[in-house]
């Protein structure tokens, strides 16, 4: 799958615990998952965004986590880097444990 401008992507076998599995964000999460990868991609790291994404969602495949992708700045009014406190701040809650992963490294398995 390829990375989309503006909402997030969540892949895993539980993407829709964050909705409540029936699209609705407000509904409130009954068990967390356990495990998810977070990356941001803005505008400036478009160019390795693709690749990024494509090595943390082979890792996070084989080990069974989630990836959440986000590809909004959380705050125009800020740098973009201070979009991932911001980010883990909206995720982490759905998650026992949450990774946030710059989107210029690569994990090397």
């Amino acid at each position: 799958s390829r990375v989309s401008r503006g909402n997030p992507m969540v892949e895993g076998d539980s993407a829709g615990a964050l909705t409540g599995g029936d699209g609705n964000a407000d509904t409130a999460v009954k068990s967390k998952p356990r495990f998810a990868i977070l990356t941001l991609c803005d505008a400036k790291t478009g160019y390795i965004c693709t690749a990024s994404a494509a090595n943390k969602r082979q890792y996070a495949e084989l080990h069974g986590y989630d990836l959440i992708v986000t590809t909004e700045v959380a705050d125009r009014t800020r740098p973009a880097a201070w979009s991932k406190i911001l980010e883990v701040r909206k995720y982490l809650p759905a998650y026992e444990w949450l990774m946030f992963i710059d989107v210029d490294t690569l994990i090397m398995h």
